[in-house]
C-alpha cells in the first residue's frame, strides 16, 4: 500500500516537441497527471533487426497510483508510436508537494 506522499513516475518518449506537447495538453486537460517535465534526449535502439539513433522527448508524468493506469491507457491510445514506451515506478515525494499533486489530479 502506497502511502500520501508516494507518487507515481512513469516515462515514455514521443519524436519531436509538437507531438509531446499533445500528449501534455491532453493528460492535463484530463487531470490525469499533476505536472509533466519534458526533456530533449538521443535514443539507440535495436528496431526491426537495425540498429537507429533518434532525436526524441522524453515526457515524464507525475501522477497518482489511483490515476496511472487511466494515465497509460490515455497515452498509449494517442501515442504516435506503433511500440510506445512505457515505464513508471512510485516516488517518495515531500509531504506538500504530494499534497499538492494530489489536488491537481483529483
Amino acid at each position: 500500500m502506497m502511502d500520501a506522499t508516494t507518487l507515481i513516475l512513469a516515462v515514455t518518449t514521443v519524436a519531436n516537441a509538437e507531438q509531446a506537447d499533445r500528449l501534455v495538453a491532453l493528460v492535463l486537460r484530463q487531470r490525469l497527471a499533476a505536472c509533466v517535465s519534458l526533456q530533449p534526449l538521443r535514443s539507440h535502439y535495436v528496431w526491426n533487426g537495425e540498429q537507429h539513433c533518434d532525436d526524441e522527448i522524453q515526457v515524464l508524468f507525475k501522477t497518482t497510483s489511483r490515476q496511472v493506469e487511466l494515465l497509460r491507457d490515455c497515452v498509449l491510445s494517442q501515442h504516435p508510436y506503433d511500440l510506445p514506451e512505457w515505464l513508471c515506478w512510485s516516488a517518495e515525494a515531500s509531504p506538500a508537494y504530494a499534497t499538492w499533486a494530489s489536488a491537481q489530479i483529483s
